[in-house]
């Protein structure tokens, strides 16, 4: 992986692609997974994804835990691989589905794909989140403590 290609995945995304999730006292930036997908396919368009486990039909595993369930994968860009998780709440109607695009996010972030938007930073020209009640409009407690999204 070449320093251009990885100052390529790092580019903050525009304000207009980012939208929040939030309730019960923070808001957090996200972008969806088709942005993400599309990020990786600009700077490479062979990237792949495959889950560590599946079922005896070769559909991912997703691992139940306390509520949620986790989807344990290996992302590779530009040759590089790197294991991240991703998840779910349980029951959901697409649960699998979910924790597919959870992965995607998470994984992506490891190649520097939106990581401005989990260390909180701000995006220049972002308008104020009025769900966050702080500037940039990053995952917010409502004593204004940051943490990371999931």
């Amino acid at each position: 992986m070449t320093p251009e290609q990885v100052e390529a995945l790092l580019v903050p995304f525009s304000p207009e692609v980012i939208k929040q999730k939030g309730g019960g006292g923070f808001a957090a930036d996200y972008v969806d997974h088709g942005h993400v997908t599309e990020r990786l396919l600009q700077v490479d368009p062979e990237w792949t994804w495959e889950p560590l486990a599946t079922d005896a039909n070769g559909v991912p595993l997703l691992v139940p835990l306390d509520g949620m369930s986790y989807l344990w994968g290996r992302m590779t860009v530009l040759g590089v691989s790197r294991i991240e998780v991703g998840s779910v709440q349980s029951g959901k109607q697409e649960e699998l589905k979910e924790a597919v695009s959870d992965f995607i996010k998470r994984a992506a972030m490891r190649f520097g794909v939106g990581l401005h938007l989990w260390m909180g930073e701000d995006v220049p020209n972002k308008k104020k989140s009025k769900a966050a009640g702080s500037a940039s409009g990053s995952r917010r407690s409502t004593a204004n403590s940051p943490s990371k999204p999931s």
